[in-house]
């Protein structure tokens, strides 16, 4: 996990790896004020995600945007595009495909931009309003988050792979080891 802030300049304010106790740290401490730049946003975050990727090890790991926003894009365009762009990113000639979860958060936002977001994102909800996920408070935020978690965490296959993301291959449920999941692989 990591965290990007964006108001009048985007920032990395917890670079990928991170943790929830460093995340729930520096939130606790962020100002909302200034404009609403998701296109830089949506930008730095791409260029983040490409030097975190050219590192990592594992391939074929899963990775998502997550954009929270209260508001509307200020100064417009919606980054529509720059959302498209990682569903194709290329780093080190390996094409990953990053979709993007879109929750808009209160009654400011712009519906039709947010929609365009999730539809480009790939994680559009089969919905004729609202095509992201909508939260009013805290505790429908909560519920958007573990919404979004039960939509992306993978459970393991026997494929050579960590599906699941926990460090080890083909391991079971719980177990912190490497080994098959029923039966050879």
């Amino acid at each position: 996990f990591g965290l990007e802030t964006f108001s009048s300049a985007p920032s990395i304010d917890e670079p990928v790896p991170t943790s929830a106790a460093n995340i729930q740290k520096t939130l606790r401490v962020v100002v909302n004020s200034g404009g609403t730049h998701m296109v830089n946003a949506m930008r730095t975050a791409a260029k983040h995600l490409t030097n975190v990727l050219s590192r990592d090890t594992v391939s074929s790991r899963p990775t998502y945007v997550l954009l929270v926003t209260d508001g509307k894009p200020n100064p417009p365009p919606c980054p529509v595009k720059e959302v498209q762009a990682l569903r194709s990113l290329n780093v080190n000639g390996v094409k990953h495909d990053i979709k993007t979860y879109v929750v808009g958060f209160g009654s400011k936002v712009d519906v039709k931009c947010l929609n365009s977001l999730a539809t480009a994102g790939g994680t559009a909800l089969p919905r004729a309003t609202y095509k992201y996920i909508l939260a009013s408070n805290s505790k429908e935020l909560d519920d958007a988050m573990n919404e979004i978690v039960g939509r992306t965490a993978s459970q393991e296959v026997c494929n050579g792979k960590d599906d699941d993301c926990d460090g080890f291959i083909d391991n079971r449920k719980g177990s912190r080891r490497d080994f098959t999941l029923v039966q050879r692989c």
